[in-house]
Formats: structure tokens, sequence, C-alpha cells
């Protein structure tokens, strides 16, 4: 994932929008696009700042919260487990790439 832009970056852009500069012109100003400006903007009505969000993390949680759940489902799929271990190819072969064919 990309970096958030940072503060004085975001604050040095809005400022310059506020102070009368026009959209394109700041975007073509500082190299992006004029879609993170509208966003701050409108961060900026909404709240009094743009700061970039803390702690976000997109999509899921790769943790495991509910431990029962878990081993219920690797006993449910335990055969899947061990051919993968014993090195069985998708299509029900054994593929062992260490051995001459």
């Amino acid at each position: 994932m990309a970096r958030p832009y940072s503060y004085d970056l975001r604050q040095k852009a809005v400022e310059a929008v506020l102070n009368g500069a026009k959209l394109v012109e700041v975007s073509e100003l500082f190299g992006m696009s004029r879609r993170p400006l509208q966003r701050w903007l409108k961060m900026w009505s909404e709240s009094g700042d743009y700061r970039p969000k803390q702690n976000y993390q997109k999509g899921h949680s790769a943790k495991i919260t509910d431990l029962e759940e878990f081993r219920q489902f690797v006993e449910a799929n335990q055969s899947r487990v061990d051919a993968k271990r014993n090195g069985s190819h998708s299509r029900g072969k054994s593929y062992n790439r260490w051995s001459s064919p």
C-alpha cells in the first residue's frame, strides 16, 4: 500500500487552495491528482483537520479470533492439509519435485 502524503504537504496544499489557488494549479504544483486535494478539503470542512488516518487496515485481518472455529476448520479440511504436506498434486497425482520422473 502506498504511504499517505505527509501532513506538511497536506497543510501547504490545502492552505494554497483556501487562499484562492485553483485545484488544478495546486495539484500540478505538488505533482498529485486533484482527488486527494478534494478529500482533504472535505475533511477540513467536516472536522477542521486533514491528517492521515491512523491504525487503518484495509482488507481482512489475518488474526484468528475464534480458536475453536479454526480448529473445526482444520479438522474438516485435514485431508487437504495432509495432501499438501505429502506433496500431492492438485489433480490427485503424487508429486515430489526432488525425485526424478
